[in-house]
């Protein structure tokens, strides 16, 4: 990466100027994805930018959000406005929102009665739950703190399991019966990737925030609650088309983003 070089990605602002004849006007609150898009490409004209091969993130490709000012290339395609009920914007309400759940229709998270299992119960955790309940999830939240996990419920879960009392991958095979229908590792550390991969049931979903399985977590996972015979569907995160139904969401008081931010901050003090 050649410097200088302005980073920062999951930006929240308010637009100044238009270009190219962008409708959008001066000094709307915007969020600005991780995953943009061209807007013409095959990928983006069926609504997943989050995989144009233009590469357009913010912070990487070009200056991001810790700039006073940013230009935001395809801005007509890659900028979200912000609902005008919604207080103002940090950075971290555009990460919370849309990084955490897959929104594929293949993961399921979004169909009703669907089973979820949440793991890491963190800023980006207890938005999954919120998002996944929001959908019509099932949510058990999976955390090594109590507070936290209390947290999770008032949020949405509909159970919840101490780590370090019991094996969440046991625990969750005996709430439901079999195991997760999708599992998100909301943490991305070997001991939270390997408990989501043995928490699923067969033809599950698993949605990480690791770029990859840690090293420790990628061994031949043993015969447990069907693990052996998962499913593991690989679902980038996407960019403006959830993130504009997330905020659909918050405008109708279905999702908080805000109040996950703040336990996740509270609980470090």
């Amino acid at each position: 990466m050649p410097l200088p070089h302005v980073m920062g990605h999951d930006s929240a602002a308010s637009s100044r100027r238009s270009v190219r004849g962008h409708a959008l006007e001066e000094g709307r609150r915007v969020l600005v994805p991780f995953s943009s898009g061209c807007g013409t490409c095959e990928w983006c004209r069926s609504g997943h930018h989050n995989v144009c091969d233009a590469f357009l993130t913010p912070g990487v490709v070009y200056w991001g959000g810790y700039g006073r000012y940013v230009g935001v290339p395809y801005a007509d395609v890659n900028l979200v406005e912000l609902p005008e009920n919604v207080g103002s914007p940090t950075p971290r309400h555009g990460l919370s929102l849309h990084d955490v759940v897959p929104r594929d229709r293949r993961s399921g998270a979004g169909q009703s009665r669907r089973v979820g299992a949440v793991h890491g119960c963190g800023g980006v955790g207890l938005s999954a739950v919120q998002i996944a309940t929001a959908l019509g999830a099932n949510v058990i939240a999976v955390d090594v703190a109590d507070d936290k996990l209390a947290f999770a419920k008032e949020l949405g879960a509909v159970a919840t399991v101490n780590a370090t009392k019991d094996d969440p991958a046991s625990a969750i095979a005996s709430i439901t019966k079999g195991g997760a229908q999708v599992s998100v590792d909301a943490l991305g550390v070997a001991a939270t990737c390997r408990n989501s991969i043995m928490s699923l049931r067969k033809r599950a979903h698993l949605q990480s925030a690791s770029p990859a399985p840690p090293r420790r977590a990628r061994s031949r996972p043993h015969r447990h609650h069907g693990a052996e015979g998962a499913e593991l569907h690989l679902l980038p995160r996407h960019a403006g088309a959830a993130l504009r139904r997330d905020a659909r969401h918050v405008e109708k008081g279905r999702l908080a983003p805000a109040s996950s931010c703040t336990s996740a901050s509270s609980s470090r003090k």
